[in-house]
């Protein structure tokens, strides 16, 4: 596997600094922003204007009506040098509880050309804020190429003292305002000092009367955050939920994070890696600042800090942290009635559901937020407060699905309303295979099969039937081996059903690798031609449930054509169909879908798939068969743990094939999944 590095210099046409992340491979210009640290190429790096954990003066109080009633929205005010235009900004309601633990609840802010605004939930409590210099609702117009040259400057500079100074393309690094450098080492440069995903399951909190149900995580955290910064939370299957949200620090590398919801979901959490207390400027003596790691990072300390023994709160710049930028801007404008919802694919390469920052237009001024955007719970604070001429809740909301999607959705009667994304090029979900595996993958700790000495015609050996589900007087599909030239061994198998019943699904667990828990998986397959909406599913399924985990291939169906070919990752529990044995029920089919993408597979072609299995963490990467294996993840989203179980394949018995397999490798040992890639 490529390792990383770092560039600097030109590339690509382009002065700038480029620092690719541990396992790929900086010089390739086909590397997506998710495997790079930094690039100061990249459009739109967001640069923090102002920030602060802590701010405790200047409440002012806004007064709505509702149906006569009088309702006081509190927040503060931050000034700024005018813009020309509004800033991304995001916000927090800060406080102690009872037991002296710093708590947040993210809160939606109002964005203006020479202030924002930031609710706190009572006049007693604090705010925190974070405002960037990028705008909210546009591209930057900064943006364009001035044509100039000197991108790059390691030395001494002319007005700013030695160090290192990256402009902007086409800016002249060494005239250019301090708006137009990507990097300086006299300036603090926002990165996110950690991120990750937990699957949270709802609880009844008040299980002797009326139900209410909860969600209540603890995470442990990788580092350690003694100054208690605030956590942005990124939508999930219930963005009020996130909205009522609160996030304590229990100490300073542990949180909780708890939300009122009925929802499982998952919890992704953001925690910034910026101090707001922080005073650039040039070095008062000489000290080393810069350094270049054996492993292709690089680190910047502050100033009069040695960057040898620099401790990661002491750096300005450190590349095993996400640097950010706006990699693609949403609009949906011109929305005077209530028809559900807008939605706009996504386009970034981040294998999870990306951040966002969210604005919609509405009472003259732009309300924002990180992560997802929901004014019932921002603006006023109460559903029952909203300023409404309809009873319903939700004002107006926006967020980035699991499937890729942006959403924006909004109540009836009111004026036309706008909304807004700028979506980032970092997901909560990423993880490289350094981050995975304990060593390279092997034969030995890989339990696997090339159906090579299996009998044709006949179910392979080492597979079970966990179940074969078909609807009355059908018959049970079962899983065949075929001949075909074109696969590792002559053979290949595939879901057979002599007839075509309505339901005609087959569970078949490879029982030779026994049950697992954390576990690798690879798969060689190919579809065949004949549209089908799910043609090939690899499964975990736990216990003797109903219930099992999926991940595939899928795409849609209309008149007999298959469109948005994708990959996906979902949850399946099956309730009273036909178990083999038994008698046919009610027929319930649930999918609940973690996340997908879309990805343009074709019929015909031999592609592997590696799926991994850790924890919640579920990741997928698909690749034809050839080509080499991408050392980057396809799909990656959180989904509920599972402690062990057996893995298989989930498909389609039909007369004519959906799908063939003709390799299936599982390793439970902490590596990949050995195969002949």
């Amino acid at each position: 596997m490529a390792t990383g590095g770092v560039i600097l210099g030109r590339f690509g046409g382009t002065p700038r600094l480029r620092v690719a992340r541990p396992g790929f491979d900086v010089t390739d210009p086909d590397l997506s922003d998710q495997h790079l640290a930094f690039d100061s190429a990249w459009p739109e790096i967001l640069t923090v204007l102002d920030a602060n954990w802590n701010l405790a003066t200047g409440v002012s109080t806004e007064t709505w009506t509702y149906n006569g009633a009088t309702i006081n929205r509190y927040y503060r005010s931050v000034s700024f040098t005018p813009l020309p235009w509004e800033p991304i900004c995001i916000g927090w309601h800060r406080d102690i509880n009872g037991s002296g633990q710093v708590w947040y609840q993210q809160t939606v802010c109002s964005s203006h050309t020479d202030h924002c605004t930031f609710r706190t939930l009572n006049t007693g409590a604090a705010s925190a804020y974070m405002i960037f210099a990028n705008p909210l609702t546009s591209v930057d117009p900064r943006e364009a190429d001035l044509g100039g040259s000197h991108g790059v400057l390691l030395g001494n500079h002319p007005t700013r003292g030695p160090g290192l100074y990256v402009s902007r393309k086409g800016a002249d690094v060494l005239t250019c305002p301090d708006a137009d450098l990507r990097f300086s080492t006299a300036a603090q440069i926002f990165q996110m000092a950690e991120t990750g995903a937990v699957w949270g399951t709802p609880y009844n909190a008040n299980p002797g009367g009326t139900a209410v149900y909860k969600i209540t995580q603890t995470i442990n955290l990788q580092g350690s955050y003694p100054s208690f910064p605030p956590v942005l939370l990124l939508g999930g299957s219930d963005i009020s939920g996130i909205w009522g949200a609160t996030v304590t620090w229990l100490s300073a590398n542990s949180i909780s994070v708890d939300m009122t919801t009925s929802t499982a979901q998952a919890i992704q959490y953001i925690i910034p890696a910026y101090d707001p207390t922080y005073a650039g400027g040039a070095d008062t003596v000489a000290t080393p600042r810069v350094r270049m790691d054996a492993d292709g990072g690089l680190k910047v300390s502050k100033r009069n800090v040695n960057v040898n023994t620099a401790s990661g709160a002491q750096l300005l710049l450190d590349t095993s942290k996400s640097v950010l930028h706006v990699q693609q801007r949403v609009a949906h404008d011109a929305i005077t009635a209530f028809t559900g919802s807008l939605s706009t694919d996504l386009t970034g390469d981040t294998a999870g559901p990306p951040l966002g920052f969210y604005a919609g237009y509405r009472y003259g001024r732009w309300w924002c937020a990180g992560g997802a955007l929901h004014t019932a719970e921002g603006v006023i604070g109460t559903v029952v407060g909203l300023p409404l001429p309809s009873p319903w809740g939700n004002e107006m909301a926006a967020w980035s699905g699991v499937d890729r999607k942006a959403w924006s959705i909004w109540a009836s009667g009111h004026s036309t309303v706008s909304f807004r994304a700028a979506i980032v090029d970092h997901s909560a979900t990423y993880a490289g295979e350094d981050e995975l595996y304990t060593g390279p993958a092997t034969m030995g700790t890989s339990t696997y099969t090339d159906f090579g000495s299996a009998t044709v015609g006949s179910s392979p050996p080492g597979w079970g039937t966990a179940q074969a589900l078909y609807s009355a007087g059908g018959a049970a599909s079962v899983l065949r081996v075929e001949t075909m030239a074109d696969t590792i061994s002559g053979k290949a198998v595939r879901a057979y059903n002599s007839t075509s019943p309505a339901v005609n699904e087959l569970q078949s667990t490879f029982d030779t690798a026994g049950v697992v828990g954390d576990c690798d998986i690879l798969v060689g397959f190919k579809m065949a031609n004949g549209a089908d909406t799910y043609p090939l599913q690899i499964m975990f399924k736990w216990g003797a449930t109903t219930e099992f985990q999926v991940g595939g291939v899928r795409c849609d169906v209309s008149g007999g054509i298959a469109q948005n070919s994708r990959i996906y990752y979902g949850y399946n529990n099956f309730t009273n169909i036909l178990i083999v044995g038994g008698s046919i029920g009610s027929a319930t089919h649930n999918v609940g879908s973690y996340g997908e993408r879309l990805y343009p597979w074709a019929y015909d072609t031999w592609y592997w798939m590696r799926m991994n299995l850790q924890g919640g963490y579920r990741r997928i990467k698909v690749w034809p068969r050839g080509a080499a294996e991408p050392p980057g993840w396809t799909l990656a989203f959180v989904g509920p743990g599972v402690t062990n179980g057996r893995v298989g394949l989930h498909m389609d018995g039909t007369p004519a094939p959906k799908a063939y397999v003709d390799f299936f490798s599982v390793c439970a040992a902490g590596r990949p999944a050995w195969g002949p890639v």
